[in-house]
């Protein structure tokens, strides 16, 4: 299960044509540390959400109907989320 650094770039850039490849290598990497939370895993060459919950509110935010619509706000709120969970 996953997706590859160019799958998840290629369905970032249906919406963000311009999206750098750079910053999603940056953000991915971030996630993957534990001073992140570890909120994404690498395994071969796939990216995964750590926990069910992540890949859950993924799919939430990323219904139509929503205001978050990119990929970089997704990013951002899981680090959010992540905090928040550390402080409770």
């Amino acid at each position: 299960m996953g997706a590859t650094h160019s799958d998840i770039l290629k369905k970032i850039q249906q919406k963000e044509p311009n999206y750098p490849q750079s910053n999603l290598t940056k953000y991915l990497g971030f996630l993957t540390t534990a001073d992140y939370g570890g909120l994404i895993v690498k395994r071969i060459s796939n990216y995964s959400f750590k926990s069910p919950i992540y890949l859950t509110y993924a799919q939430l935010i990323f219904k139509e109907d929503t205001k978050v619509v990119n990929f970089s706000t997704l990013l951002q709120e899981l680090l959010k989320l992540n905090l928040k969970n550390d402080i409770i």
